[in-house]
């Protein structure tokens, strides 16, 4: 950094903790973004990225810290951007997030009638699914397989990742040294990795094939570790296993509901089985399904709340975006003895105008479960409007879009009578949140 850019270090008080989960200070009219430091913290911070007018930088030495800070687990913290919390406490973490959705229902004039305590879960070993990057350093010829870091598209240099489930966890320098060793190594951009409940794969993005000395040495990798190893030379469609044939599913269990779900290694599923299971239980309990009632399941992907649904005795329609997550749904119905409970059908929920088939799925339903994705629930709101619906649970990922869509559910007649966050990703600015809504 130049001197015209300013200096490279510099003392700051910060002041706010940012959406990033980073220290916000003020230096010479620019914000400071600062990895690892908390509000009314004092740093020595070393400015290492400047963006749109924003600094990035990273502590050098505490001048002053406070009662909230906790020492990261990770040795590679500062650097990898997996996570951006783990210098807050647990407790810390979850107030946090807690604020920062209700600051969001706030600002749009929605208030929940009760907010409940947080739900925690496993600190740490959680994570069963997630996307690793693949770089080699240009230098010392040194492959890295692991998150970006904090700032910038380097892949940080881990020795373990202790929010990572087992066999992964550990797993990544000799990911790395296998990965290092194929005549392939230049053109694997990423793995992805998940966890089931009894085996674990990772899907290895090539875009060059494989020659076979390189399935020879994945074959001889894949036989010492429990780890099944996929590769996918194009599209999710093109996943096979080293022999060419399609890959055997991973599974995982909702014992409160005695069901099992099996889920292809690229399919989306809740990352931390046992916060899962704990909102998938709450979300029911709070929809108050009794035997007999018709429930719409909207954004249901493989099947996670609708299964569960069924098992309550209701009877249960699932809507989807994708083909492939309804297909699985259906198997998962059948595996599970719910085929005649469940329904499970492709819809673009996104649509403008929504298909009449996706309006006709809300006469005779008096509740109705949401997952949407982060972008929120969209045009799929607008019937409940004109609907007969009563009740709502809503399963959100994003504040924002939740607050959004609590706004516009309020103008559809509905309340927000209990809300609660669920730790779903810790150490991260994710926040998982459940409501029910009433008319």
């Amino acid at each position: 950094m130049s001197k015209r850019q300013g200096p490279r270090v510099v003392d700051l008080e910060i002041e706010t903790l940012g959406a990033d989960g980073f220290g916000v200070a003020q230096f010479e009219r620019h914000p400071v973004h600062v990895k690892g430091a908390l509000p009314g913290e004092v740093v020595s911070a070393r400015v290492v990225r400047r963006r749109r007018g924003d600094w990035y930088a990273l502590p050098e030495q505490w001048l002053v810290t406070v009662g909230a800070h906790a020492k990261p687990a990770c040795e590679a913290f500062m650097r990898c951007g997996g996570c951006s919390m783990q210098h807050l406490t647990a407790d810390g973490q979850l107030a946090l997030k807690q604020r920062w959705l209700l600051d969001q229902l706030e600002a749009t004039g929605v208030t929940a009638k009760t907010t409940l305590a947080p739900v925690r879960g496993p600190l740490y070993y959680y994570r069963r699914r997630a996307r690793l990057a693949v770089r080699s350093v240009r230098d010392t010829g040194e492959l890295l397989v692991g998150f970006r870091e904090s700032f910038g598209n380097r892949v940080a240099r881990l020795k373990s990742c202790c929010v990572l489930k087992q066999p992964f966890s550990d797993e990544l320098p000799a990911l790395a040294d296998v990965i290092a060793g194929l005549e392939a190594r230049e053109s694997i951009p990423q793995i992805e990795v998940a966890v089931g409940d009894d085996a674990a794969a990772m899907v290895l993005r090539h875009v060059d094939p494989l020659s076979v000395a390189d399935r020879r040495t994945l074959v001889r990798y894949q036989a010492r570790t429990p780890i099944r190893v996929l590769c996918q030379p194009n599209g999710y469609d093109s996943i096979v296993d080293l022999t060419g044939a399609p890959p055997r599913e991973l599974s995982y269990r909702i014992d409160a509901f005695g069901v099992s779900l099996s889920f292809h290694a690229v399919d989306f599923i809740q990352v931390n089985g046992p916060i899962n299971a704990d909102l998938v239980e709450c979300a029911i309990d709070w929809l108050e399904v009794e035997r007999g009632d018709r429930v719409l399941d909207l954004f249901c992907g493989i099947g996670n709340f609708t299964l569960p649904l069924a098992r309550r005795g209701a009877a249960v329609l699932g809507l989807e975006g994708a083909d492939d997550l309804v297909r699985r749904g259906r198997a998962n119905a059948l595996r599970n003895g719910l085929e005649r409970a469940v329904r499970f059908e492709t819809a673009d929920l996104y649509a403008q105008p929504l298909d009449a088939t996706v309006k006709a799925a809300f006469e005779g339903v008096r509740k109705v479960l949401l997952d949407p994705p982060r972008t929120g629930a969209g045009a799929v709101l607008a019937p409940l409007a004109a609907s007969r619906v009563e009740r709502i649970a809503y399963v959100s990922c994003h504040p924002v879009s939740f607050a959004r869509d609590a706004a516009m559910l309020a103008q559809f007649g509905f309340a927000l009578s209990k809300v609660r966050v669920f730790d779903m990703f810790p150490h991260t600015t994710h926040v998982e949140t459940l409501g029910v809504f009433e008319r």
